[in-house]
């Protein structure tokens, strides 16, 4: 399962019912508007990837050109945890290219929450949403699963292919 801390409370979920998690970094409300008053802001977006060279360059084409609301530039944080398809090789040529990818590397195959856990790590972003690199998820949703915490009504956002429709506050 996913487990988060919010607002001092721990809340874990089933990773089959996770579509992604967005979460304000300091886990603050922003007052009723206040985003607005914010001139920049930066999504973290983080990616672990294993042996994804099939579909790792179409999903990273994919999320650096998602739709983000205004006044927000992003970061992609990847870390291949150890790929041995040739996959690490295809983001080295990709993040040389494109300057808001960070690339990291795991020595040896540490498993998704490993490597989630050290792209949390590196992030340098207001907000972080995880994105798989199979596309699992679809990162046009980006915009959708911020608004709840940029208008102040939510100190985490956590999306599901299981329930459809707006938003419901779960705590």
């Amino acid at each position: 399962g996913v487990a988060v801390q919010i607002s001092g409370r721990r809340v874990d979920l089933q990773k089959r019912y996770a579509q992604a998690i967005v979460y304000h970094r300091s886990l603050r409300r922003f007052p009723e508007g206040s985003a607005k008053l914010f001139s920049f802001m930066k999504l973290s977006i983080l990616m672990p990837v294993y042996n994804e060279r099939t579909v790792v360059e179409r999903c990273i084409s994919l999320v650096l050109t998602a739709p983000l609301p205004e006044n927000m530039d992003r970061e992609l944080v990847i870390v291949d945890d150890c790929s041995t398809d040739g996959t690490f090789a295809i983001l080295e040529r990709l993040a040389a290219r494109f300057p808001p990818i960070r690339l990291y590397r795991h020595e040896r195959n540490s498993g998704k929450g490993a490597a989630v856990r050290t792209a949390i790590e590196k992030a340098t972003g207001d907000f972080a949403i995880v994105q798989d690199a199979d596309l699992e998820y679809d990162p046009c949703e980006y915009t959708r699963l911020l608004r709840p915490l940029l208008d102040g009504h939510a100190d985490a956002v956590f999306g599901s292919r299981y329930m459809a429709g707006e938003a419901t506050r779960i705590l």
